[in-house]
């Protein structure tokens, strides 16, 4: 625990640059996602083009479509889902980056523990 406590003053610009760039990207999500073309994207046009969509199986995920079950409102409901994005895509990153560092501390006492042998 006091190594997070040193990491956090040693770097302490890096993490409000970071704290920064979640605010934006929450920012930019909450906002500016309902304005998101309703065309489909690049893959999912080819693969209408190709005949590839119809053999493709409807998804059941959570928020299918932007869309948040219960939410009448189609602009709040985009917006949820994309902050819901937000907090996934932080929480995954999160999740990599402390297991590099786990795994990065556990490499160490292994050097360490070899070398006094």
């Amino acid at each position: 625990m006091s190594s997070l406590k040193e990491s956090f003053a040693n770097n302490k610009g890096l993490w409000i640059f970071f704290g920064c760039a979640f605010l934006v990207a929450l920012i930019l999500a909450a906002v500016f996602s309902p304005m998101a073309s309703k065309s489909p994207d690049g893959l999912e046009k080819m693969a209408k083009d190709k005949g590839i969509a119809s053999k493709a199986k409807e998804g059941t995920g959570a928020l299918k479509d932007y869309a948040v079950p219960g939410i009448k409102s189609e602009s709040t409901s985009t917006r949820i889902s994309s902050v819901a994005g937000v907090f996934i895509v932080l929480g995954a990153g999160l999740l990599v980056g402390l297991l590099a560092c786990g795994l990065g501390h556990l490499r160490k006492r292994q050097g360490a523990g070899a070398d006094e042998a």
